[in-house]
């Protein structure tokens, strides 16, 4: 495995990191409202920010994801499987 292929594997390995931590959190935020919002019934401006960059920052690795799998030329993997095959 050279290095390329082992970015890849990170960026594969963060981008569902930060889409769980994402829907983990979203999922937080619903069921604790009472205790999160202000006054004004909004969220503060702190957690708004985390949500958002949560989610642009998954979509960013999902793109660096497919832009180093390009480079590296690995082929596309099926749907459903994790890692490379074994060659």
């Amino acid at each position: 495995m050279n290095a390329m292929v082992a970015t890849w594997l990170f960026l594969r390995a963060l981008r569902w990191l930060l889409w769980i931590t994402f829907f983990v959190f979203s999922f937080y935020v619903r069921v604790n409202r009472a205790t999160i919002v202000t006054s004004l019934n909004q969220l503060p401006q702190g957690i708004e920010l985390l949500m958002y960059s949560l989610g642009v920052a998954a979509v960013f690795a999902g793109f660096f994801e497919l832009m180093i799998r390009e480079r590296t030329g690995l082929p596309r993997p099926p749907f459903g499987r994790i890692a490379l095959p074994r060659t």
